[in-house]
């Protein structure tokens, strides 16, 4: 008969662990959700709580981490801004956007070299990720390694990220120093903007030190006979000095030489080569010249699958010429499912910046008044995932709250493997105790051990059950 009351303790214990006990996960993730949206409001005193809340009850929640990282660097509180960040990469290293956080908070503490490592370790991880090119630049510049600091201003509008123009100015005023009365003001700087004679002479001098930026700029007159005489041999020979460095721009101008057939034979596999290489290394106009190059099948099989891959990268690195091809396609179901919510989507993303905004416009209008306003709603939020973030405007922190993403990129809001393991187990033991009740309740009912008893205990197990495998 002990034997019987122990059984009947356990089985007892077990359904009201069963019944009772709250996911610590899910309250994990109830919290994390609410320290996002405090963050959004700019209210980072109770994002900072609702992140500790989250780590209390998932202590390996990496993006928990992260983003109480984040609130702390918008409160300017660098060290702990930084160990937080730094234990998130250790629950997930492959996270980009953590490491260009922290590169941004090492900034704020004037440990430039360190930004320098992190910055370059988020583009590793991530070649299209604009941001970190962008806040290299800066650390680059105070570290005086201005040619450095150009190439990353140049990579990051290349994927659509702009950098502030107070910062541009100082980075003209050191790098290509013409400096006397002012023309133009920006608070503690003067800059007197270079003349083009003097701009030339900047390049000629820069481009013979194997700068890849002053390379491709001279090339660039040359080709167009801008303040030169037009020579598109010369264009040709700063373009491969530039690519023969592995520089994105220089691949991608050379290869539009060879694509042209200008001062060189066409040559649509060389010219495909170095598109692809630019590619690689996050330039958009180069993924969106790799698509067309699929889809007509020049210097590579011709592949519509592939191309819509490369048109759809150009697309969320920023390039208003890929949104532009997306929209059309989802509109006409060409490479894609037709789907004019994300064609409005992406049309409408293309029409802030594409030189044809005026007929996008046009089509954006028509699918428009083909949509709801739950469909219009539901683009809206495709376009704020998809569009780059907008430029680190603030000489100190201005780290970027990680929002939870729905995506092939590593998730910022998803329950860490910590939690889930967790929860696996009280749900193994929840499924125990509830199978137990029931076979208890029906052994009493069936023995007229206890006939009451046994109704209730075998109710209760069902009830568990239909909780646990119902999601109730």
């Amino acid at each position: 008969m002990k034997h019987s009351y122990s059984f009947i303790i356990v089985t007892c214990l077990f359904m009201i662990l069963s019944t009772g006990l709250p996911c610590a996960a899910e309250d994990a993730k109830t919290y994390f959700d609410r320290g996002l949206a405090n963050a959004e409001k700019g209210l980072y005193d109770q994002a900072i709580k609702d992140f500790t809340e989250a780590l209390q009850r998932d202590p390996k929640f990496a993006a928990a981490y992260a983003n109480r990282g984040v609130a702390y660097g918008k409160k300017k509180l660098s060290d702990k801004a930084i160990a937080d960040l730094t234990q998130a990469l250790k629950l997930d290293p492959n996270d980009a956007t953590t490491y260009s956080n922290r590169g941004n908070a090492f900034a704020d503490k004037g440990n430039h070299d360190q930004a320098i490592a992190d910055y370059s370790k988020a583009i590793e991880l991530k070649p299209t990720y604009g941001t970190p090119y962008r806040n290299r630049a800066t650390s680059y510049y105070h570290k005086k390694q201005y040619d450095k600091a150009w190439n990353d201003v140049r990579h990051a509008e290349a994927l659509g990220v702009k950098n502030h123009p107070e910062f541009l100015e100082a980075l003209k005023k050191a790098s290509n120093p013409i400096t006397s009365q002012t023309s133009m003001e920006a608070p503690g700087i003067s800059i007197r903007v270079a003349t083009d004679e003097e701009s030339l002479a900047w390049e000629k001098e820069n481009a013979a030190k194997s700068n890849p930026l002053a390379q491709c700029r001279l090339g660039a007159r040359y080709l167009l006979g801008r303040g030169v005489e037009k020579d598109s041999s010369k264009a040709l020979k700063w373009y491969s000095k530039a690519a023969d460095q592995g520089d994105a721009q220089g691949q991608l101008l050379l290869g539009g030489m060879y694509f042209e057939g200008t001062a060189v034979g066409k040559d649509y596999t060389k010219a495909y080569d170095l598109f692809k290489k630019a590619a690689i290394q996050g330039n958009a106009e180069a993924m969106g010249r790799v698509g067309m190059m699929h889809e007509h099948g020049l210097g590579v099989d011709k592949s519509i699958s592939i191309a819509v891959e490369w048109f759809e990268k150009a697309a969320k690195a920023g390039h208003p010429n890929g949104q532009a091809e997306m929209g059309k396609r989802y509109l006409s179901g060409f490479g894609v499912p037709e789907d004019h919510v994300k064609a409005y989507a992406w049309l409408s993303l293309a029409e802030q910046s594409h030189p044809q905004a005026a007929e996008i416009r046009e089509a954006l209008n028509l699918i428009r008044a083909t949509l709801s306003e739950k469909q219009i709603s539901e683009a809206e939020k495709m376009m704020k995932q998809w569009k780059i973030s907008e430029p680190r405007k603030e000489k100190s922190s201005n780290l970027s709250i990680q929002p939870e993403q729905k995506s092939s990129q590593p998730l910022q809001g998803e329950v860490s493997d910590g939690a889930g393991k967790q929860r696996s187990r009280w749900e193994i033991a929840s499924i125990v105790g509830s199978i137990l009740g029931c076979l208890t309740g029906t052994i009493f009912i069936w023995k007229k051990f206890g006939m009451i008893f046994g109704i209730i205990t075998l109710i209760a197990g069902l009830a568990a059950v239909g909780r646990l495998f119902g999601g109730g």
